[in-house]
């Protein structure tokens, strides 16, 4: 016992010499560099900031206004660059009228525009007609300025279709690649990017693949999110009003019963 004690101390007293030649603090040093460097590689990766730093972001972002009053007033001023904005309601409630409102809006303010339809929904001949609205909600409908602004407002709308949601979260992420360009280079990026009806796409995926139909919604949703924080553009999207099974059906028993037919109109 003695001699365990003995060598139990010694070897103490070897690591109390090591800790005063520093050998100890130089690992300690080591291990925050360490954390240092990872830490460093997961703000490049994420992006981490503070809550000062967003704050101000948000001070200084633009409301870009849709060309609808009373949007406008719902979404606090407008549309604001670096989020994702959600327009959902049952088919047909206008929704793709209001796409093409915004984009008409903001294609006169001299915004580039990009328009992503999933089912052939854009209409030249209605954005043109939703030209004429957006001139008359600035006052310019008879001036000379409203005659030649419907020719830049359809030049300053780019549009694509797709037609599956893989190819959908594949053009997200190339705008993202695109996008840098343009900004590396001094060149306009557009500010307004507007996805018509996703969920459509979408739903094929889900019916047929469930794990296949949620990693695509995943890579949507963040490539979206991405290109509007890292570019400051508004990216709006349309959905459709989605209850559950159950509801639905409870509430078309519940319509069929005030009807008089079903269950509800046989006499008890």
């Amino acid at each position: 016992a003695g001699v365990a004690r003995r060598r139990r101390r010694s070897s103490e007293e070897k690591y109390d010499d090591d800790d005063e030649n520093g050998d100890g603090e130089g690992d300690g040093q080591a291990g925050l560099d360490l954390d240092a460097r990872v830490a460093a590689a997961l703000r490049r990766e994420v992006e981490i900031t503070d809550g000062l730093a967003l704050f101000s972001r948000l001070q200084s972002s633009v409301l870009l206004p849709s060309g609808i009053e009373t949007l406008d007033a719902l979404l606090g001023g407008g549309l604001r660059e670096g989020q994702v904005t959600e327009l959902f309601g049952p088919s047909p409630s206008g929704k793709t009228q209001v796409c093409h409102c915004i984009a008409a809006c903001a294609a006169w303010l001299d915004y580039q525009v990009v328009y992503i339809t999933s089912n052939g929904s854009f209409s030249s001949d209605r954005l043109v007609k939703l030209s004429r609205h957006v001139l008359g909600h600035f006052n310019l409908r008879d001036s000379t300025e409203a005659v030649e602004s419907v020719p830049k407002i359809l030049q300053n709308v780019s549009v694509t279709s797709v037609t599956d949601a893989a190819s959908l979260a594949a053009l997200f992420q190339g705008m993202v690649e695109s996008f840098g360009f343009l900004e590396k280079h001094g060149k306009p990026v557009p500010k307004v990017v507007l996805v018509d009806s996703p969920s459509l796409l979408l739903y094929r995926d889900l019916a047929t693949s469930q794990p296949r139909g949620k990693l695509v919604m995943t890579m949507l949703t963040s490539a979206m999110s991405k290109l509007a924080h890292r570019f400051s553009v508004a990216v709006v999207v349309t959905n459709h009003e989605v209850r559950p099974f159950r509801a639905k059906a409870e509430g078309d028993a519940a319509r069929a019963g005030e009807a008089g037919v079903g269950d509800g109109g046989k006499p008890g």
